[in-house]
């Protein structure tokens, strides 16, 4: 398979997964910040680090399907907003 078509898959999978975390908060309306360029540009930004990931693990050698590419691109915004949170406090009594 092509790479670039990898990628395309990976950013897909990017705006994907925003689209449907948009779904899910919409009840009946759409937010107000749909309608900002900064928005709109951080979900380019993180839909392309998905395709960042997947340029990555090809230039390591690692096999990536179709379906692989897809759900990475999916998946890294959300893994990579999780990382940049703060940690949650562990109550150890």
């Amino acid at each position: 398979m092509n790479h670039l078509s990898l990628y395309l898959l990976a950013f897909i999978g990017g705006l994907a997964a925003e689209m449907l975390d948009l779904s899910h908060k919409r009840k009946g309306y759409l937010p107000t910040y749909i309608k900002t360029k900064f928005y709109w540009c951080m979900v380019f930004v993180m839909s392309s680090l998905g395709s960042l990931l997947v340029f990555l693990y090809i230039d390591t050698g690692t096999v990536i399907t179709k379906m692989l590419a897809f759900n990475i691109g999916a998946t890294a915004p959300m893994i990579l907003s999780q990382l940049s949170s703060k940690p949650q406090q562990i109550d150890e009594s």
